[in-house]
C-alpha cells in the first residue's frame, strides 16, 4: 500500500465480509454454549448447522472480495494462505503422531484447539506478505 491508497479496513467493498464474520463469529459463539448446556440433541445440531452456514457464508464473502482485489493485493493473499495451510497440515500431523502413542487431554490440546492456530498462522503470512511488498 502507499500513501495515496485511502481504502480502509471498513470500506464498502469489505462490510459484506464483516458482517459475515461477525455472525460466524456469533454463531460459533451460540454453538460453544449450546454444545454445554442441557439441550435437546437435535437443537445442538441445528445450532452447530447454523455455525457450519455463518462459516460457508464468511467464505463466500471472502471469495467475492478476494476477487474485487487487484494483482499485487491478491498474491499478498495468496502467499498468506501459502504460509498458513502448511503451518496447519504440519499441526494436524503433529496432534495426529502424538495421539498414536498418547492421550492427549481434550480440553487443552485435540483437534479442536488447531482451527484457531490456523487463522493466527494465516494473519502472520498476512503481515510477512504485506511487509515484502512495502
Amino acid at each position: 500500500m502507499n500513501s495515496t491508497d485511502t481504502r480502509s479496513a471498513a470500506s464498502p467493498a469489505t462490510r459484506p465480509a464483516l458482517i459475515a464474520a461477525a455472525a460466524f463469529a456469533v454463531t460459533y459463539i451460540a454453538a460453544l454454549a449450546a454444545s454445554r448446556a442441557a439441550l435437546p440433541i437435535g437443537v445442538k445440531a441445528g445450532i452447530s448447522l447454523a455455525a457450519v452456514a455463518g462459516f460457508i457464508w464468511l467464505v463466500a464473502a471472502e471469495l467475492r472480495l478476494i476477487r474485487r482485489l487487484d494483482e499485487l493485493q491478491r498474491r499478498i493473499q495468496l502467499e498468506a494462505l501459502a504460509f498458513a495451510f502448511p503451518v496447519s497440515v504440519g499441526l494436524l500431523l503433529l496432534l495426529g503422531l502424538f495421539q498414536r502413542f498418547m492421550t492427549l487431554p481434550v480440553d487443552d490440546l485435540s483437534y479442536r484447539h488447531v482451527w484457531p492456530l490456523m487463522v493466527l498462522a494465516y494473519f502472520v503470512g498476512l503481515a510477512v506478505a504485506r511487509g515484502r511488498y512495502q
